[in-house]
């Protein structure tokens, strides 16, 4: 059985390998491309992103739960040397679904104005959405949550 540091190596070097273009992750497909690892939050990066530039993305995605990932991480994040203003400051530029995140009053000039209506139209069209926002707003007057 490997020693921890040696495990950890070892994972670390496999995954360094899988993300290389020519690593073996990509092996098994006969389409090869350009590979772009692109670190930051979605709000900042896609707006910089030219439109039909890209065929793909991969993202961690804000899970439905009560969870904020910036405390499960804090001890990584900690010796990655991020302090708890940074911790705060990007619990905040996350999209996320944790009670403690605060509403994103600023996207509208983060996007064009046509792209944040495009986004916003699509959002107020998900009628079971509304729905529940509309309930859980209604409890949250009433102090029920």
């Amino acid at each position: 059985m490997p020693s921890f540091e040696e495990a950890i190596s070892n994972k670390l070097a496999q995954i360094i390998d899988d993300l290389r273009p020519s690593g073996r992750l990509f092996e098994e497909s006969p389409l090869r491309g350009d590979i772009q690892l692109l670190c930051g939050s979605a709000l900042d990066l896609l707006p910089t992103l030219k439109s039909a530039s890209f065929d793909g993305v991969i993202t961690s995605p804000p899970y439905a739960n009560r969870y904020d990932y910036t405390r499960t991480y804090a001890l990584e994040l900690a010796i990655l040397g991020v302090d708890e203003a940074a911790i705060r400051h990007l619990r905040q530029q996350m999209i996320s679904c944790t009670v403690e995140n605060r509403e994103k009053t600023e996207l509208s000039r983060r996007f064009s104005p046509e792209l944040y209506q495009s986004a916003k139209t699509a959002f107020e069209n998900q009628l079971e959405l509304a729905a529940i926002l509309e309930y859980l707003e209604g409890q949250r007057r009433m102090r029920r949550l």
